[in-house]
């Protein structure tokens, strides 16, 4: 089986070399497929520069402008501007990260085929659970006010501010799960007695997120960014949609556990 990685809206196959997204399809030079295969097998953990040379240059005495110059290729294809990267961050001196997960297409094909849904039944299954998001999210803020009652002296560790999350799916029916999410997001950030919720540019850090499709299901990637819009954290809570909001809450309590742990 070829090796492919789902990052974001892309399809990267690693075996032939090509990036594809909505059907457009990309073809990378052999060294950018080298590299951007060694960040995927990586993660998101650091891939430094003599990981690098060692894979793709063999050992071989290159500067590293050499592999800058291979990174700007793979930017160039995937649209990533390298000032405020979506994929790839540069870790000065050190290396460079992928900043959102590389799923292996073979781990996901282990989930059955679901059958192709109509567009009524796929209305009435975000209608359902935009129902199940508004009724947790009531009861999640009525148990929130009444913790604030009960404890007058809670401590607050960091402060953040939520953005709304974006639909760039292009499909105007996920409109609806688009803003249950964004609610959810919002309510699983109040929950959190370590958390207090602010406005943007006066809190510690900024959550945002975007929905879009992945493999034909919904997905959202969510990123938070410091005072300085540096990014610090990102998940990806996938489809399909009746599995999102438990996949989001997973992701915010990694968020929190982050952020809120000592040093």
């Amino acid at each position: 089986m070829s090796e492919r990685y789902i990052l974001g809206p892309w399809d990267f196959n690693a075996e032939l070399g090509t990036l594809s997204r909505d059907g457009a399809v990309k073809r990378l030079e052999n060294r950018a497929t080298h590299l951007l295969t060694l960040l995927c097998r990586a993660s998101d953990r650091l891939v430094t520069y003599d990981e690098i040379i060692t894979d793709i240059w063999k050992g071989r005495i290159v500067s590293q402008n050499s592999i800058a110059v291979v990174i700007a290729d793979i930017r160039r294809a995937l649209g990533d501007p390298a000032r405020n990267p979506d994929y790839i961050e540069t870790i000065p001196k050190r290396g460079y990260r992928l900043l959102i997960p590389a799923n292996r297409v073979a781990e996901m094909l282990e989930a059955p085929a679901k059958p192709i849904e109509s567009n009524a039944s796929r209305r009435r299954l975000w209608t359902f659970t935009v129902a199940i998001l508004l009724s947790v999210i009531t009861v999640t803020w009525v148990t929130f006010n009444l913790r604030q009652a009960r404890t007058s002296n809670n401590l607050v560790s960091i402060s953040v501010s939520v953005s709304p999350i974006e639909n760039q799916s292009g499909d105007p029916g996920l409109d609806p799960l688009t803003a249950a999410v964004s609610d959810l997001l919002m309510v699983q950030i109040m929950e959190r007695e370590s958390v207090s919720i602010g406005r943007p540019g006066m809190t510690d850090y900024n959550l945002a997120g975007r929905l879009t499709l992945w493999s034909g299901q919904p997905a959202v990637y969510l990123s938070a960014t410091d005072a300085t819009g540096v990014i610090i954290w990102s998940g990806m809570a996938s489809g399909p949609e009746n599995r999102i909001p438990g996949k989001m809450r997973k992701q915010i309590q990694l968020f929190i556990a982050e952020t809120t742990s000592p040093e």
